[in-house]
C-alpha cells in the first residue's frame, strides 16, 4: 500500500471543505473519501486483483478521480488513458492492462476486460511484489507508438507533501497528462479547490474563472494564445485569477504582453516538465517570465552542451515499451536545448525539433515568435520538411482570421515573408507555406510538429 496515498486519504476525515466542483456542484473532502471508500467496495465485491493493472480512460470527473484514488490505495497500478484514444487495444499488452474503467463525458461508467495480458515487464512486477502503486503515463506518441511511462506513487508524491498554499485552481490540463496529475495532488494535499471544466473552448473556461472565482490558472501557450484572439476575456470578470502557469512548449514575448492584457493582476509562472519527471516547482525570472530556476530539496538541473539534464525525486521508474532514456547517475538527459545565464535557464526547444539547413540550426519556436507578431495569424506551427539541397527546408503551417480566398492568402503570404525577412536570417525563413482552418493542436492544446 502507499503510506502517502493513505495519509493524504486520511486528511480527508471529517473535512467538509469543497475539494471539487463539477457540473457547478460541490463536493467535499468528506464526500470525496466516502466516494473512494464505495470504489474500494465495488473493486472487492468484482474482485479486482490487487497486484494488477488497472486502466482509466477519462477526462477530470469526481467519478474518475474516485477511481484513481481507490485503486491506488489498494495498491494497484493505474494506466491512464486519454478519452480521445479509440483503439486502446494497441497499448494494453504494453501497460499489463487487465481491465479499463471508462468514465464519459457525463461520468457514466463502462468497463472492458482483457483476456491474459502478458505479466513480461520486470519494473511493473517490481512495484507488485513491493505491493506499492504506480500509475502509467502515455507520451502523445507524435512520431511513432506513445511510450508507457511508469511511475511510482511514493516517489512522485514526494513533492506534495508540503504543499500548503490553498487555490481555486482550474483542471483545465487533461487527466492522463503528467500536469493534469500534479495539478489534481498539488490541490487535494493543500486542501484547495479543484474545479472541472465541462468543456476547453475559451467561452466556457472564462465562464468557470468568473463564475468560480478561480484563482489558478494552469494552460499552454497555445490556448492561451487562442484565448487571447477570441476576445472572451474582454467580457468576463477574471479579476479572481492570480496566478498564470504555462509550459508544454515554449512561450513569447508576444504571448506575456498578452498574457498581461488578459490578467493584468495576475502573475505568470512558467512550468516546465515532462511526463517521464512531472512538473517539479519553478520560479519565473523578474520582468522576463521566460526564464525559470527549479533547483530545490526535490530537483536539480545542469546544462551540458546546450541540453538539459535533470535530477528529480519524481523520476519515472522507466519506459514498459521503448529503450530507456539517456540517464546517468541518476541525471536524465531531457532532450530540451536552453539558454543560460547564472542561475537562470530558457527554454529553445525539443533538440528532435531543431530544423537543420544547410548546417544551420533553426528552433520552430523562434519563427513561431515572429509570425506570430502579424495581427492575421491566429495560430502558426513551424516544421521542418527533408530538401535535396539543403537537408531541411523551413515550413508553416498558418490558421488565418478572416476571409481566407486565395487574394488574401496570396497577400498575407507577401507580408509573411517581409515580416520574416526584417526579423530573421534567410535561412530561418518558411519556404513553404499552407494555410488550414484546422486546430494545430492536440488534445492537450500542445503543438504537433510533423
Amino acid at each position: 500500500m502507499s503510506i502517502r496515498i493513505q495519509k493524504l486519504l486520511d486528511s480527508f476525515e471529517n473535512n467538509h471543505a469543497t475539494a471539487i466542483i463539477e457540473k457547478n456542484q460541490s463536493v467535499t473532502y468528506q464526500h470525496l473519501l466516502e466516494g473512494v471508500y464505495q470504489a474500494q467496495e465495488n473493486f472487492d465485491q468484482e474482485k479486482i486483483k490487487k497486484d494488477c493493472v488497472i486502466g482509466i480512460q477519462s477526462d477530470f470527473h469526481v467519478a474518475s478521480i474516485e477511481y484513481f484514488l481507490a485503486l491506488l490505495s489498494r495498491g494497484n497500478t493505474v494506466a491512464l488513458l486519454s478519452p480521445q484514444n479509440q483503439n486502446i487495444e494497441s497499448i494494453v499488452q504494453d501497460a499489463n492492462i487487465e481491465k479499463v474503467f471508462m468514465f464519459d463525458e457525463n461520468s457514466r461508467l463502462s468497463s472492458k476486460e482483457f483476456e491474459s495480458p502478458l505479466r513480461n515487464n520486470k519494473l511493473v512486477q517490481q512495484l507488485f511484489d513491493q505491493a506499492e502503486p504506480g500509475f502509467i503515463l502515455f507520451s502523445s506518441g507524435t512520431t511513432g507508438k506513445p511510450k508507457a511511462i511508469l511511475h511510482s506513487v511514493e516517489n512522485f508524491l514526494k513533492s506534495f507533501e508540503n504543499a500548503k498554499k490553498k487555490f481555486s485552481t482550474l483542471a483545465f490540463l487533461l487527466f492522463d497528462h503528467v500536469a493534469g496529475v500534479d495539478t489534481l495532488f498539488y490541490t487535494l494535499f493543500s486542501k484547495g479547490t479543484l474545479v472541472l471544466p465541462n468543456s476547453r473552448k475559451p467561452a466556457d473556461i472564462c465562464d468557470l474563472l468568473e463564475k468560480h472565482k478561480v484563482e489558478v490558472l494552469p494552460a499552454s501557450p497555445s490556448f492561451l494564445r487562442l484565448l487571447y484572439m477570441s476576445g472572451e476575456y474582454q467580457s468576463a470578470d477574471l479579476s479572481s485569477v492570480k496566478i498564470v502557469t504555462f509550459g508544454s512548449e515554449p512561450m513569447n514575448e508576444t504571448g506575456l504582453i498578452n498574457l498581461k492584457t488578459m490578467f493584468p493582476q495576475a502573475k505568470s509562472i512558467q512550468k516546465y516538465g515532462t511526463s517521464e519527471f512531472g512538473s517539479p516547482r519553478s520560479k519565473s525570472r523578474e520582468g522576463n517570465g521566460l526564464w525559470i530556476h527549479m533547483n530545490n530539496e526535490n530537483c536539480q538541473t545542469k546544462v551540458v552542451e546546450d541540453t538539459l539534464w535533470v535530477k528529480s525525486s519524481g523520476s519515472m521508474l522507466g519506459y514498459l515499451n521503448a529503450p530507456q532514456p539517456e540517464i546517468v547517475d541518476g541525471w536524465m538527459n531531457t532532450g530540451d536545448r536552453v539558454e543560460v545565464d547564472g542561475e537562470w535557464i530558457r527554454i529553445l526547444g525539443r533538440e528532435s525539433d531543431i530544423i537543420n539547413v544547410g548546417g544551420e540550426k533553426v528552433y520552430p519556436s523562434e519563427v513561431e515568435n515572429i509570425i506570430n507578431e502579424l495581427d492575421f495569424v491566429e495560430d502558426v506551427l513551424v516544421y521542418g520538411e527533408e530538401n535535396a539541397i539543403m537537408g531541411n527546408m523551413v515550413c508553416a503551417r498558418l490558421k488565418i482570421s478572416g476571409d481566407n480566398n486565395s487574394e488574401v492568402k496570396k497577400s498575407y503570404r507577401k507580408i509573411l515573408r517581409s515580416h520574416c525577412l526584417n526579423h530573421l536570417e534567410p535561412y530561418k525563413v518558411p519556404s513553404k507555406l499552407e494555410f488550414t482552418q484546422k486546430p494545430l493542436t492536440n488534445e492537450r492544446h500542445k503543438k504537433v510538429r510533423v
